[in-house]
């Protein structure tokens, strides 16, 4: 995943039917749009809580912390 965050930042976009391919733009857009996600679906919090926190409590919180990876996936699944 990681890796899909360098390609988006040279990846054009949609913007009212036009393929928009300006390198500024694209980052402009990625910023405001998916790179938060992808940044937070990247960030191994399951492995850093796991250690810290009570078994109940760190189970409760990894559940919340993949919703950033579930959104990325079903970013890539539209596209099939």
């Amino acid at each position: 995943f990681a890796l899909d965050i360098i390609l988006n930042f040279r990846t054009g976009f949609l913007h009212h039917g036009n393929l928009e391919m300006d390198s500024k733009k694209i980052v402009k857009n990625y910023l405001s749009t998916w790179c938060l996600i992808d940044v937070l679906g990247t960030f191994p919090f399951e492995e850093i809580l796991s250690g810290n926190l009570s078994s109940r409590k760190s189970l409760k919180l990894m559940k919340y912390f993949k919703i950033p990876k579930l959104l990325r996936v079903s970013r890539v699944l539209k596209y099939f």
